[in-house]
């Protein structure tokens, strides 16, 4: 009993009437393992992880030699921020979903980078010191009715999460920094619509935008 009250507690076990199922999940990454919420993700606060995680965290190796100082937004469950940890000084995750900091602490140590990595509980980049030199980001895409915080890009179609992203990092990164955005867009009549919200940020700055 103490121990189906312990996994209770922590959001591991969860009731469904009569039955009892998991609330956790573990995915393979590379050589590691992440926890994450069991599917169904139907939880207002569950954390992803998905095929989009796995592009993402490819995309990252190939793109990212190195930073002194990174900060992944909306880090969910940390794969991002994790796979980076050998190549940063130091690593910072952040996200709005306390329940995803939690698990992010866990693959943080699952991976042995603990030491490299800090947890911010932060909206985009409010809450998180200057300093940084590179900000990575797979934000939701979606325009989710249920405004789930794994799911929700907000306005324009699920851009608008995206667009801040992008425009925050781009104000307070000092010259030669970098921002990594992995995300997805609506194409409204032959349209880009993240593309043409970017582009009045991306003034002065040097990019590479590929679909």
């Amino acid at each position: 009993r103490r121990v189906f009250a312990l996994l209770a507690e922590s959001g591991a076990l969860l009731r469904e009437g009569a039955r009892l199922r998991s609330g956790a999940r573990y995915s393979s990454l590379g050589d590691g393992l992440f926890v994450h919420s069991a599917y169904p993700t139907r939880e207002s606060d569950a954390v992803f992880f998905g095929p989009d995680t796995y592009r993402y965290c490819a995309l990252l190796e190939a793109r990212v030699d190195g930073a002194r100082r990174c900060v992944d937004v909306g880090a969910g469950c940390g794969a991002g921020g994790i796979v980076l940890a050998p190549r940063c000084e130091s690593v910072v995750l952040c996200d709005v979903n306390p329940r995803a900091l939690r698990l992010a602490e866990v693959n943080a140590a699952l991976a042995g980078v603990t030491s490299k990595i800090s947890l911010v509980r932060s909206d985009v980049l409010g809450g998180v010191d200057d300093g940084f030199d590179l900000v990575v980001a797979n934000p939701p895409y979606l325009a989710d009715e249920m405004h789930r915080a794994y799911r929700d890009g907000g306005g324009a179609l699920g851009a608008e999460l995206s667009v801040r992203i992008a425009r925050e990092a781009l104000e307070r990164l000092p010259r030669g920094g970098g921002l990594v955005l992995y995300t997805a867009t609506a194409i409204v009549d032959g349209e880009d619509l993240l593309l043409r919200a970017l582009l009045p940020h991306l003034r002065g700055a040097r990019f590479d935008y590929r679909e």
